[in-house]
């Protein structure tokens, strides 16, 4: 028979349904891995043996008392046993869920009580087995999806906090399945040190182009990781605020039951109670770099962090060296990147080859123009309008009968130049982030990129008016947009230059060549897609055939991030290249701005292009929805029972 006060706190602790056995000699328990081990019976009255005492004395279990202690589970007195150093391991989980027998040792089974962490009772021979089978046949969706229904809700009473509402993101799934992470006690300095960690964290994810749905969740997610639970955040255009209040609760309970300290030890010492707390910080982001493969390394960061429980102290480094890297091109091999981008673009949007060495050239000539306006550190809408008209003046000219090119032989159409041009200089990624921003509830930060985006788009207008204006001073012909012919190219020329032009953007950004093969797999998707949605439905349903191939895009490169803990943005957004409306965007601005043809041209033109934006937007957001519900209803539950996890099982810490 156990002693009567160990007895009294696992009834109590624990209360058990099976007690209809007769106790045995050996009774079967589970180590703290989950395995099935034998533990003999503990002796008589009043011994206590070794280690019953090791047990009784360890930080992880919540009924740690004394033989004199009360049996009382909430009141936590003081100790004789001192708590056992921290070694580095998280705690196990208290969880009831079945656990699967294994073979172990004689030297590695536990001995002495059985611990407190795990559901117990006094007249238990085994703990129940319950198969799979029989699990999935007491969680069958239709019943409980009918009880939920005659039932009332309960799910919306309180605010939803801290891991809780993150839906389906890639950290809180990562996340959630540590969540025998090891219990910290919290104090003032530890908080804000995580905290300001975190912020640091968020600012590097904006600087390198994360999106706003990324940060929130990676804020989240390493704060629940480093034991900051329930946190608040508020992200504004530029700002992120977070805010953390402690729960008075969990800190009195945590730094009793850490913190006891005897009364022979130190006499007349009295605890100290821990009071409630809270931090907020700030920080405003106010500069911008595309760099993906910075970006990728810090969502590798984040992964390190949430799941495999790196150290705050290594992070850091981490964080140190990704922001004192170097860029992996140099500015040589961007200017080339870029050119090849024109020339790319040119031909898949069925220019000829003089049309795409034209291109080429004219941005060459944007590119020293834009590295002059640099110097000057002038805002983004006067590098737009330089650039827009440089590209327009070059093309028009160039296409001109009576130029000097078309003398030489060169005929060229301008529409296919400036199409490509316009395409490079849109904000794509701004374009599509804030949809994703309006769709994704964050409505101040999708409006304040609107108008920023809003603001460059405006100066393409500006630029590309000035370039007209200045043709005719100098008596160069007009261009009749409405009798220019648009002629697609042929299926296979598109293909193969619009995924040049995608894999050059890739470089563009800084994204590393394992990254770009995954770019040129994807594009390639998308654009197949897009051909055949056309051959299906007419060459009316571009809107259709964009939402579709962006779809695609967006379905493949949420899981590629989920595969290679990767933004996914580093994947769609040179992806989409191929489907930017850079024709539509041309006729309809020279038609609203040249011509001044509201009605027949302009703005139906201007419609079209605004609705392929959003359709490619909402077509790579809704994909990213169903591939996140995917991998974590399908995926995860496959690669989790595949490789043996369960939420008893304890994850390795890195370097604590």
């Amino acid at each position: 028979m156990m002693t009567e006060p160990v007895k009294n706190l696992q009834q109590k602790s624990y209360p058990s349904a099976f007690d209809s056995a007769p106790v045995e000699p050996e009774t079967a328990s589970a180590d703290v891995f989950g395995a099935s081990s034998s533990l003999p019976q503990a002796g008589a009255a009043g011994e206590k043996s070794q280690d019953e005492r090791s047990l009784g004395s360890s930080a992880f279990e919540r009924g740690s008392v004394g033989e004199e202690s009360s049996a009382e589970p909430d009141s936590f007195e003081s100790s004789p046993f001192e708590p056992n150093p921290d070694t580095g391991q998280a705690p196990a989980l208290t969880t009831a869920l079945p656990v699967i027998s294994v073979v172990v040792p004689e030297k590695d089974r536990l001995q002495g009580v059985q611990p407190a962490t795990y559901p117990s009772a006094d007249h238990t021979t085994a703990i129940p087995k319950i198969s799979r089978g029989e699990r999935r046949r007491n969680h069958r969706w239709v019943p409980t999806s009918l009880k939920s229904f005659v039932h009332a809700d309960q799910s919306l009473t309180k605010p939803m906090r801290g891991m809780a509402r993150l839906a389906q993101k890639q950290f809180a799934v990562a996340s959630q399945q540590r969540r025998d992470r090891e219990e910290y006690v919290r104090e003032k300095e530890q908080a804000r040190e995580i905290l300001n960690f975190s912020l640091r964290l968020s600012e590097t994810m904006f600087h390198y182009g994360a999106d706003t749905v990324d940060v929130d969740s990676a804020i989240v997610s390493v704060c629940a990781a480093y034991g900051l639970d329930d946190i608040e955040i508020d992200i504004t255009n530029q700002s992120v605020i977070i805010n953390y209040v402690s729960d008075i609760d969990q800190i009195n309970v945590k730094t009793q039951m850490m913190r006891t300290v005897s009364d022979s030890d130190a006499p007349g010492r009295q605890e100290k109670k821990e009071e409630r707390f809270s931090h907020t910080v700030m920080r405003v982001v106010r500069s911008w770099s595309e760099n993906y493969a910075a970006l990728d390394d810090i969502y590798k960061l984040i992964y390190d962090i949430t799941t495999r429980g790196l150290s705050m102290p290594r992070a850091e480094r981490r964080l140190l060296q990704i922001n004192e890297a170097k860029k992996p091109y140099s500015p040589l091999l961007i200017m080339l990147a870029n050119i090849m981008t024109a020339f790319g673009l040119t031909m898949g949007l069925g220019g000829s080859l003089a049309a795409g060495i034209a291109a080429g050239l004219v941005f060459l000539a944007i590119h020293f123009v834009n590295q002059l306006i640099a110097r000057l550190n002038l805002p983004s809408f006067f590098n737009m309008a330089a650039g827009a008209g440089v590209v327009t003046f070059t093309a028009i000219y160039i296409s001109d009968p009576e130029s000097i090119f078309a003398s030489i032989g060169v005929n060229v159409a301008a529409a296919h130049i400036v199409a490509a041009g316009l395409i490079m200089m849109l904000p794509t990624s701004r374009l599509v982030s804030s949809v994703q921003d309006a769709l994704n509830g964050f409505p101040l930060t999708a409006a304040g990129k609107v108008v920023s985006t809003g603001m460059s788009f405006l100066g393409i207008v500006v630029g590309l008016a000035s370039a007209v204006m200045v043709l005719g001073m100098i008596g160069t012909a007009e261009l009749n947009i409405e009798e220019t012919v648009f002629d697609p190219a042929n299926v296979w020329v598109h293909w193969i230059f619009m995924m040049i032009a995608c894999v050059a953007t890739g470089m563009t950004f800084q994204a590393r060549w394992k990254t770009l093969l995954w770019v040129a797999l994807i594009s390639s998707c998308g654009i197949w897609t897009y051909n055949l949605i056309l051959l299906v439905l007419g060459a009316d349903s571009s809107r259709a055939a964009t939402a579709g191939a962006a779809l695609v895009i967006g379905l493949a490169s949420t899981y590629l991030a989920y595969r290679l803990h990767a933004p996914a943005a580093i994947f769609f957004v040179p992806g989409l290249t191929f489907l930017l409306p850079g024709l539509s965007i041309f006729r309809g601005l020279y038609m609203f701005t040249v011509e001044t043809n509201f009605n027949s041209t302009g703005v139906p033109g201007m419609v079209t292009a605004v609705g392929i934006v959003v359709s490619m937007a909402s077509g790579v957001v809704l994909g990213s929805y169903i591939m996140q519900n995917i991998i974590q209803r399908v995926l995860r539950p496959r690669r989790n029972s595949a490789s043996g996890f369960t939420e008893t099982q304890s994850i390795q810490v890195l370097d604590r």
